[in-house]
């Protein structure tokens, strides 16, 4: 699963992309949109839950769970490439600016978040009615060419959205039943897709609750809108630090988690995943997993051969083992389950596969 980085021209999208990735993709101002190539890479994340089994296993090696960043062109410029990429991602990392700097042109007259969010969601709303308009077209002509009255329940839902769009109600706010969202599924809408805002800020914004209220105050009523605020280019800074002198910097800013990991784990939140762990000495490590799935299901992750030949699972929550520290006592207390196939995994399970092929 993979989320598309997207934002305006000069926003700091790809600042904070490299942020999360590593990468070291050129951020400059005033960059042509023509030149930019598509990047994609991964982000850790970081689970304290993982740190402390790899504390009383001490395995050879630790493994965290990790999601798929991709950085776009900046968004609705006429060379940009960046709404194919949108609809091709699973969510967005939507980057708005909130910072000044006389030498990065802003794409509006006044940095204003609020209102380069909205800009944002209106070109999404037109990008979206386009593509609806056109199915009701094309099914159309389909009927009448060859009378296909199976396209009827498709049309009644596409003009349901046609109605949605032009209110300007976005699709992912709007509620479908199962059968409408496995339909709307395969057309990429991109109002359809769940976004986190980053609100890339100054260094002298760090920890102003009134300036971020009144930005969360605008969209307090909107459904699956996340907003965070992150400092981009103290961030990149702490990036660059060991983790003793990262820990001091933020203690001197008075941060208390990275905007890295905030927004690493709040994207993994994004794509509806959960994590279960395996342990042993040889690897502690976590699997990333779609919420509400069976453990004979997410067994295939760890291998093909463990969910063919799935027989049963040891199953024990971490906040079990962490209250005993070590399996055994959590077994003798009782609170290790043996589950058959149909178990729902449950966020933070540690699991042992038994199987056999």
């Amino acid at each position: 699963m993979k989320i598309a980085v997207v934002g305006l021209t000069n926003s700091g999208k790809t600042t904070i992309y490299n942020i999360l990735t590593g990468m070291k993709i050129e951020a400059t101002p005033y960059s042509d949109v023509s030149l930019h190539k598509k990047s994609v890479g991964i982000a850790k994340v970081i689970d304290s839950r993982i740190d402390y089994l790899d504390s009383i296993y001490d395995p050879k090696k630790k493994t965290y769970a990790d999601v798929e960043f991709m950085d776009t062109p900046a968004l609705f410029e006429k060379s940009s490439t960046a709404l194919q990429d949108i609809k091709n991602s699973d969510a967005l990392v939507l980057v708005v600016r909130g910072f000044e700097n006389d030498e990065v042109l802003s794409t509006n007259a006044a940095i204003d978040p609020v209102s380069d969010i909205n800009s944002v969601e209106a070109e999404m709303l037109l990008a979206d009615l386009m593509v609806v308009e056109n199915r009701i077209s094309r099914i159309d002509e389909q009927i009448k060419k060859s009378g296909r009255k199976e396209l009827l329940p498709e049309k009644k839902l596409f003009e349901k959205l046609k109605a949605l769009l032009e209110e300007g109600k976005l699709l992912r706010e709007c509620d479908f039943s199962d059968e409408e969202n496995k339909l709307l599924s395969g057309f990429q809408l991109v109002s359809f897709k769940p976004v986190l805002v980053v609100v890339n800020t100054d260094e002298n914004r760090i920890g102003d609750t009134e300036y971020e209220d009144g930005i969360l105050d605008v969209f307090k009523n909107r459904s699956n809108l996340d907003i965070v605020f992150i400092p981009g280019d103290i961030e990149m800074e702490i990036k660059e630090l060991d983790s003793d002198d990262a820990a001091e910097f933020m203690k001197d800013y008075g941060l208390t988690e990275s905007g890295l990991d905030t927004v690493i784990r709040k994207s993994f939140e994004l794509l509806g995943l959960i994590c279960f762990f395996t342990v042993g000495k040889d690897e502690v490590r976590s699997w990333s997993i779609p919420k509400g799935i069976t453990i004979q299901s997410a067994a295939g992750v760890i291998h093909s051969d463990l969910e063919k030949g799935f027989i049963r699972a040891e199953v024990t929550g971490y906040m079990n083992f962490h209250k005993f520290g070590n399996m055994p006592a959590v077994k003798e207390a009782g609170l290790q389950q043996l589950e058959g196939k149909e178990y729902i995994v449950r966020d933070g399970d540690i699991v042992n596969v038994r199987f056999n092929v």
